[in-house]
């Protein structure tokens, strides 16, 4: 309790572990959400994947990575054999309110469709595959059924690695998505009146 300024000890409400992890993961995305963005306005505009961003100044930090993750994703590109289905595109499932913008869904070599999240930060946490789970679980519902997934992984600091995600990981993934999104979506209901 020291640590919040709190003297005593005293319990955690149920909801903010679970707050805590999207406020947690929403603040690891700063430079996906910037490099995708990126990569989405130039794709709309050119046609091309990976395009080649404009705008890109080199005199912040912060710009100065994206450019060097966005080169390292460029560079795989080429080889990866994949062509666009979709570029960050957003869904959402309306009788459970949840949704999001999933960053890629791709075509391989051999016709398969394959739903793929790309992640900067230092390293990739086993919650992602909660997310790309139940993007997977939003595009099924939308009638789009993937076979694999992946997570493309090029850090600002660090080479580009692509991770794999089976169709069981990505089933798994969004029934534990939907679980921790009922118990939060039913925190209030559950909550006892109090007595006079």
């Amino acid at each position: 309790g020291e640590l919040i300024g709190a003297g005593e000890p005293f319990p955690v409400p149920v909801f903010i572990p679970l707050m805590m992890f999207p406020i947690l993961f929403g603040l690891s995305m700063d430079y996906d959400v910037f490099l995708m963005s990126r990569i989405r306005e130039e794709y709309l505009r050119s046609g091309a994947c990976p395009p080649e961003p404009q705008g890109f100044e080199e005199d912040d930090e912060v710009t100065a990575k994206a450019r060097a993750a966005f080169e390292r994703f460029k560079a795989w590109w080429p080889k990866s054999g994949f062509t666009v289905v979709m570029l960050e595109t957003p869904f959402v499932d309306v009788d459970t309110g949840y949704g999001g913008s999933i960053d890629y869904v791709l075509r391989d070599r051999d016709g398969n469709l394959v739903i793929a999240d790309l992640k900067t930060g230092s390293g990739i946490y086993s919650e992602t595959t909660l997310q790309l789970g139940a993007y997977a679980a939003l595009l099924a519902l939308h009638g789009t059924a993937v076979t694999s997934g992946l997570i493309i992984h090029s850090p600002v600091n660090g080479d580009l690695s692509v991770i794999p995600v089976t169709m069981a990981q990505l089933d798994l993934g969004a029934r534990a998505f939907v679980s921790l999104f009922f118990v939060y979506k039913s925190k209030n209901a559950l909550k006892l009146a109090e007595s006079a």
